[in-house]
């Protein structure tokens, strides 16, 4: 027999764990299946959508990407049916993060949707933790029959 209370929570739990992307104006198609993030959004609402100057706004008003969030322009192409396709690269803090590309998906000056892998909670300590003199000695010591540009006279 159907015991509704037993149910009732893997109910709950399927309804509010897909809750924090279920916001107005977009949808997620697709989820990444080793981050679990979206990887394909597509947009109902032209009050919501990214804007091509800077979607690093969207990402972090929607999609709860942290401060040092940033998409940068790489390229754009029209395809034979008529749609833009712009690509995006991530960048923490000036840096690239390898295979992070947003491509955004557009038909004349409408969003249609976008698709990619991206890490919106990305960290990483650039703190520098080597001094001078002990790169110069580990580089001595890893390549010790090298001859460095400052062992060379001009």
């Amino acid at each position: 027999m159907f015991n509704l209370f037993k149910s009732l929570p893997i109910v709950f739990y399927l309804t509010f764990s897909f809750s924090a992307f279920a916001q107005s104006g977009y949808k997620v198609t697709y989820f990444h299946p080793k981050t679990q993030l979206p990887a394909s959004i597509s947009f109902t609402d032209a009050s919501n959508i990214p804007s091509t100057e800077d979607p690093s706004i969207w990402f972090k008003n929607n999609l709860k990407a942290n401060a040092d969030f940033e998409l940068q322009f790489q390229r754009s192409n029209t395809d034979a049916k008529g749609f833009t396709h712009l690509r995006y690269q991530q960048f923490y803090k000036g840096f690239p993060i390898e295979g992070a590309e947003i491509i955004m998906h557009m038909k004349g000056q409408k969003t249609i949707s976008l698709n990619g892998k991206f890490f919106p909670q990305f960290t990483l300590n650039l703190q520098q933790n080597v001094d001078k003199e002990s790169a110069v000695q580990k580089a001595l010591t890893l390549y010790n029959n090298a001859v460095f540009k400052w062992e060379v006279n001009s």
